[in-house]
């Protein structure tokens, strides 16, 4: 009997190796999978009953569904344990190691968003606890958390094992199931796309290496085999998967266990291989591979005639059921096929290749219990695929349990590339059960990836008409989504008639509602930008200003070229200047304050309002109101110099030196103002600049790297010397690459976006253009690589591993092109 405690990675390879194998699986008490030998430890501990875990913490032990009270079967010892060490990388609750990949399912909401999950991973050390539980309170994913769950995500931890406590573990674990019965299995030492090793792993790998030799263990290092084999055939995905093996690659892993580390235990114990299974590999058999290949050709007779024969011969293998079974399902003799793969599923126990047959089988024939058992426990394996996410999702919908179906459908929509069927199932489940949080907030998490995505965006425009929101329908209407005319003409219909005329407007503008094909569209538009106009100018002239912006407005937005929106926009400015400009005569604050909310709120503000109410703003002390309001202002061409001069002084009293130079700058360029105007402000630039280059090195001091090259470029146009900026523009590229540096090589979306922040700045810059080139192969983002590996290419004199990584980068880019292509022959077809 053989124990494997690890991943996939050793799991897989033995489950293969005892269906031909003299060997047999012992599995009891195993609870799932683990990476660290702090969670072998706990596990090997479970197993032989010394140690218990709490009931909250086996959530995120266990694989999903699983509970340790399903373990009451004592541990039989084994002949021989296989532990794989793959990580160093460990957390815990209350000291408690748990599985990450369960505990990232288990909260999966809350680590969906990534700046969201590296602040709480950079508190997840003891000393920041109480900090991380504050900031977490706050947190509104947090709050939709059971109190249980709150409690266990405040509880988790994380830190490195230092290669001393990984020793001692594993000494630990010799001592346990004694020396001579034990065999250390690493992780594999790959190379990422652009031909490096990933060091932490290796590192590991090594260190393993040598606990396990100074313990006088062995240790079996898949590195090699993996050469030998290839990674490009033993990796999936062509190579670029580092953690997961192809299914070639697994049987030779557990042909090369068998003969280094079970065949010596088999043979000393007197056992012989099967007799039947000796004497069948004796007689010629008809090859799988070979009736498949027929079969996949179109000679469905001739090759369902073949693997029956060999069935009928009993010389057959599990490969010729399982594809007699397939040929079967394919036909769609979906019960046949079940008959087939239930009884091989008694014989040889679970196997992936034949479970997922099976579960398509029960799927297709609507059996949503069994279906989702078998795609429960192929996710719990870590074999996580689209396929296996919808059956389950679709499932357990069927079946009522909202839970599973709600995470399932989630992880579907962040995992696949469209997800539209999977967003809107959730809205429908969120929906369902009153979930008003839950909803809005997966609305907008839908919108960033799919802006396309009518029944969230409708969804959320609903529900803010409903509320009487209306700046939450102004930012709805402004965002840069995608719709179908049908969806916007019904939300347009809808806010109009709940009195919303702006917002509707600008939904309409936005999605180009005059443009559409749909009769039924373009003459809503006209009609309603006619009716809003008749209304606008009634309310006008009966000193119903409230009312008459936002008619005119909306219906100027409808039709912007028409002779009488234009008119009825010009009467409307007019009054709204006379009124503001009278208020602000007479200091009446109130009024002017109220007059540019007004156009704010129905968008129809202009410079010289924006001027009034800076003006205002600054007068009261407010600050940011006066900012806000004449930097509006000064963007127009024809802006006064008082009001560029008023925005400089202001910004310079709020330390926004950039906006001061920015002003000043205008001021001194523009031929219209007079010399003493432009010469004051070529003045105050000029002591300004002491005060600028110290803001911008506060700002990198914030990480704020793009503002302070902005501000420092502003100054040195302004007229500073280059020898002044030019240092501090090299602290600004320094400070990024020392970041760059800092990140651990899997923080591969991190390196992206410090790379593309020092290539904004510095476009030909070598160390940002390789790592953004490297980086982006890494998350097999090759067409987005390529153009920074062939402009590194042209400064650079040794281009031997360029020329290769921009070889690989062509050959991954074609062979992606070739299967969408493939793809959409296929939906063609179908």
């Amino acid at each position: 009997m053989v124990s494997p405690v690890g991943t996939c990675r050793i799991h897989t390879p033995l489950r293969k190796g005892a269906a031909r194998l003299p060997v047999k699986l012992s599995n009891a008490r195993n609870y799932g999978f683990v990476h660290t030998s702090a969670e072998a430890l706990q596990q090997l501990r479970f197993m032989f009953g010394q140690q218990s875990i709490p009931a909250d913490v086996q959530t995120l032990v266990c694989r999903p569904g699983v509970s340790l009270d399903a373990y009451a079967k004592p541990h039989v010892a084994a002949d021989l344990y296989i532990v794989e060490l793959s990580s160093r990388k460990l957390l815990t609750v209350d000291g408690y190691p748990i599985q990450c990949n369960y505990m990232g399912r288990h909260f999966s909401d809350f680590f969906a968003d990534r700046a969201r999950s590296r602040k709480f991973w950079a508190m997840a050390n003891i000393d920041m606890m109480a900090e991380r539980r504050a900031w977490l309170e706050e947190e509104p994913v947090f709050k939709r958390l059971s109190p249980g769950d709150q409690n266990l995500l405040a509880r988790i931890l994380r830190r490195d094992q230092p290669d001393d406590e990984i020793e001692r573990e594993l000494r630990e674990i010799a001592v346990l199931v004694g020396p001579e019965r034990v065999v250390f299995v690493t992780h594999v030492d790959a190379t990422t796309p652009d031909n490096v090793l990933i060091e932490s792993r290796h590192r590991l790998i090594e260190s393993v290496r040598a606990s396990a030799q100074r313990i006088g263990v062995p240790c079996y290092d898949p590195t090699a085999l993996m050469l030998e084999f290839g990674q490009v055939n033993a990796l999936e995905n062509g190579g670029l998967d580092l953690t997961h093996f192809t299914d070639a690659f697994a049987e030779s892993l557990v042909s090369d266990w068998y003969r280094s580390f079970i065949a010596p235990r088999v043979f000393s114990k007197g056992i012989r291989e099967d007799i039947g299974r000796a004497t069948s590999r004796d007689v010629p058999v008809d090859d799988a591979h070979s009736i498949a290949t027929a079969w996949e050709a179109g000679q469905l007779c001739t090759a369902s005639k073949r693997v029956r024969a060999v069935l009928r011969a009993s010389h057959g293998s599990a490969d010729h059921r399982a594809l007699l079974a397939r040929m079967q399902w394919a036909l769609g003799d979906y019960e046949g096929a079940i008959g087939l793969l239930d009884t091989e599923r008694q014989d040889s126990g679970p196997n992936e290749r034949l479970d997922l047959l099976l579960m398509r089988c029960h799927f297709e024939l609507g059996q949503f219990e069994p279906a989702r058992k078998l795609a429960t426990a192929m996710l719990a394996d870590e074999i996580e695929t689209e396929e296996l996410l919808r059956v389950s999702a679709v499932s357990a919908t069927k079946l009522g349990d909202r839970h599973m179906a709600l995470a399932n459908w989630k992880r579907l929509f962040r995992v696949s590339q469209d997800g539209a069927e999977a967003a809107t199932a959730v809205l429908d489940l969120l929906d369902a059960s009153a979930d008003r949080e839950g909803a809005e907030e997966w609305a907008r998490e839908v919108l960033i990836k799919l802006p396309s995505h009518d029944a969230s965006f409708a969804w959320l425009w609903n529900r803010a008409t409903g509320m009487n929101d209306h700046t939450g329908l102004m930012r709805l209407a402004e965002a840069p989504v995608s719709l179908s005319s049908a969806a916007t003409l019904e939300l347009a219909r809808s806010a109009a008639a709940r009195g919303f005329a702006v917002p509707a407007a600008m939904l309409s503008s936005a999605q180009r509602l005059s443009r559409s094909d749909d009769p039924e569209a373009v003459d809503w538009i006209a009609r309603q930008a006619e009716q809003w106009l008749r209304e606008g100018n009634a309310a006008l002239h009966a000193d119903g200003l409230p009312a008459a912006a936002s008619r005119i407005q909306a219906g100027w937005l409808l039709d912007p070229m028409s002779d009488d929106a234009i008119r009825a926009r010009r009467a409307l400015e007019r009054r709204m200047l006379l009124d503001a400009r009278s208020a602000f005569v007479a200091g009446d604050h109130a009024t002017v304050i109220a007059l540019s909310n007004l156009a704010l709120d129905t968008r129809t503000s202009f410079p010289y309002l924006d001027g009034l109410r800076g003006r205002t703003a600054d007068a009261l002390g407010d600050t940011h109101a006066a900012l806000e309001h004449l930097r509006r202002a000064a963007r127009a061409a024809d802006a006064p110099v008082s009001i560029r001069m008023l925005l400089a002084r202001v910004a310079v009293r709020a330390e926004r030196y950039f906006e001061a130079i920015e002003a000043l700058s205008q001021i001194a360029a523009d031929p219209q103002a007079d010399q003493t105007a432009r010469d004051d402000a070529v003045s105050q630039i000029t002591m300004l600049k002491g005060r600028s280059i110290r803001a911008a090195r506060d700002m990198l001091a914030r990480n704020e790297y793009e503002a302070a090259w902005a501000l420092l470029d502003l100054v040195g146009e302004a007229g500073s010397v280059s020898t002044e900026i030019a240092p501090e523009k090299k602290r600004v590229i320094a400070a990024l690459r020392a970041r760059l540096r800092a990140l651990d090589l899997s923080g591969n979306e991190e390196r992206v976006a410090v790379a593309a922040t020092i290539l904004r700045l510095v476009p030909d810059d070598a160390v940002g253009l390789k790592a953004a080139a490297s980086a982006c192969m890494r998350l097999h983002r090759f067409a987005d690589a390529l153009p920074h590996w062939r402009a590194l290419r042209e400064q650079s004199e040794d281009v031997e591993q360029i020329d290769a990584n921009i070889q690989k980068c062509l050959l991954w880019i074609d062979r992606a092109e070739r299967h969408a292509s493939a793809s959409a022959h296929v939906a063609v077809a179908v």
